[in-house]
């Protein structure tokens, strides 16, 4: 099951790098019910910040805030070092609205 999170996942990278924003969203989408079916945290978080992504690209930076300030919290519960990456995209959004 995890082999086909990240296949999902690295399939919403390929469309995100190429601006299909909507496509990726669902694949991101895909990939959080997985990991979120198998009880797999960091997965979950990371195809939330791959969502918030997707709408900061889009435009929706508020959006992309809601759901970037939740990845960051999971994150930090996590003690993962994303938390950092994640805390960056939210100051760069934050400096937009």
């Amino acid at each position: 099951m995890r082999r086909q999170i990240n296949a999902i996942g690295g399939l919403g990278n390929v469309l995100r790098k190429q601006n299909q924003f909507f496509d990726a969203i669902d694949q991101y989408q895909a990939q959080l019910s997985m990991a979120q079916s198998i009880g797999d945290p960091r997965s979950s978080a990371l195809a939330l910040f791959h969502i918030a992504m997707c709408h900061g690209l889009q435009g929706d930076v508020k959006r992309a805030i809601a759901i970037g300030e939740k990845t960051l919290q999971q994150f930090e519960r996590l003690d993962d070092p994303t938390h950092e990456v994640v805390r960056e995209a939210l100051e760069k959004w934050k400096q937009t609205v």
